[in-house]
């Protein structure tokens, strides 16, 4: 009888073995907007640098709190972290895993300044400034002012063009800001013919005339 169950046993005796000696440790974090509320629900994949068997590919989720954990990476051993959410958008960083059985935690939160809610609205968290994407549609001043007028994104009613103090606010824009060019429309006119425009990535304003038909429209409303 125990010759016939001794392969059953030594598998099962062999299979305790590397569990025990499988080697793990944790990484712990938190995902917040730029005041410190949380960003639930944002999906995080720590890719591994060097690839061993089972360790190269984990994801995890943030919980309500923001918070996320990863429990089974490969001890001291270099990562990226690559978040991505429709409310995030793209980011990669680099971490590296602690000794053996250990938990460790990131030094500070992961913050996002910009927030994108389902139906696209960007929300800077640092101003309280709602904006909308840019239509990819470069227009004149004119055209510009009928779109925004026209606009009711989020069942918003109140999107009107910024100001040049407003756009201003835009220093250090993400990579996920949705502006697909440098230079958008102001409110503000100057004269019949020209109005000013903004250089969000230089950071300067200039006048061009209302009928170029070159630069872009960023609508603006102020959040709750």
């Amino acid at each position: 009888m125990v010759k016939r169950y001794l392969p059953l046993m030594l598998f099962l005796l062999s299979a305790a073995l590397l569990h025990g000696c499988e080697k793990k440790t944790g990484l712990e974090g938190r995902i917040t907007d730029a005041k410190g509320q949380p960003i639930p629900h944002v999906k995080i994949t720590a890719l591994q640098d060097t690839q061993v068997s089972g360790y190269s590919h984990v994801e995890v989720e943030t919980d309500t709190e923001g918070r996320f954990r990863f429990t089974k990476l490969y001890p001291k051993s270099d990562y990226t972290l690559v978040i991505n959410s429709e409310a995030t958008g793209l980011r990669q960083m680099k971490v590296k895993s602690g000794a053996d059985n250990s938990t460790t935690s990131l030094p500070s939160d992961i913050i996002f300044r910009f927030v994108i809610s389902p139906d696209t609205v960007v929300t800077d968290t640092r101003t309280g400034y709602q904006w909308s994407p840019d239509p990819n549609t470069p227009m004149t001043w004119n055209d510009a002012k009928k779109y925004v007028r026209s606009l009711k994104l989020g069942g918003f009613t109140d999107w009107r063009m910024p100001t040049r103090a407003e756009l201003r606010t835009l220093d250090g824009i993400e990579s996920s800001f949705p502006l697909n060019d440098c230079c958008v429309w102001t409110s503000e006119a100057h004269d019949s013919r020209r109005s000013w425009y903004f250089n969000v990535y230089r950071y300067f304003d200039d006048l061009a005339y209302i009928n170029n038909n070159s630069y872009r429209v960023l609508a603006v409303r102020k959040g709750r």
